[in-house]
């Protein structure tokens, strides 16, 4: 079976979110969520339990970052947001 990624980007407000649900609720699709919150989370997904395919997809994402970048991901999120904040203070 070929696999087809869909990203679905829109304006706060403008129902990407229910599209977002009702696309994973179908049969062999899977809800990435809301990805650019995966550090900032420790690349767990929120309201999962450990036996949800949701869940079980992004602790394999997780651990597979963990292993080849050799830090947690909340240690890059923690480091990256330094850089952020250290870029803005530069620019003043």
């Amino acid at each position: 079976m070929k696999k087809t990624l869909i990203y679905i980007i829109g304006a706060g407000r403008s129902g990407t979110t229910i599209l977002d649900i009702v696309l994973g609720n179908g049969y062999g699709s899977i809800s990435l969520g809301e990805i650019n919150r995966f550090f900032k989370r420790n690349g767990v997904p929120p309201k999962r339990n450990e036996n949800d395919k949701t869940f079980l997809f992004w602790k394999k994402i997780r651990e597979d970052f963990e292993i080849k970048n050799k830090k947690s991901c909340l240690n890059y999120f923690d480091q990256n947001q330094f850089r952020v904040v250290a870029a803005k203070q530069a620019r003043c």
